[in-house]
């Protein structure tokens, strides 16, 4: 995707997160189609693009985390 605004700087945020044991599978996808939602309903304006997935180090230094 390209920049509307060229001239700006850009900041790429990684962000973990350590979901409930008993956190269902569906409950996680519901998490992150809401975190979806902050860039293509425009809650955040500014956001070019976004991305996630379980972590797939293959280090395993996870420590729980996805």
């Amino acid at each position: 995707m390209t920049d509307p605004h060229p001239s700006r700087p850009q900041v790429c945020h990684t962000v973990f997160f350590q979901f409930r044991e008993d956190a269902l599978p569906s409950e996680i996808e519901q998490f992150f189609a809401a975190m979806a939602e902050l860039k293509t309903q425009h809650k955040v304006s500014g956001i070019l693009s976004f991305s996630y997935g379980p972590q797939n180090s293959q280090e395993g230094l996870n420590q729980g985390f996805n």
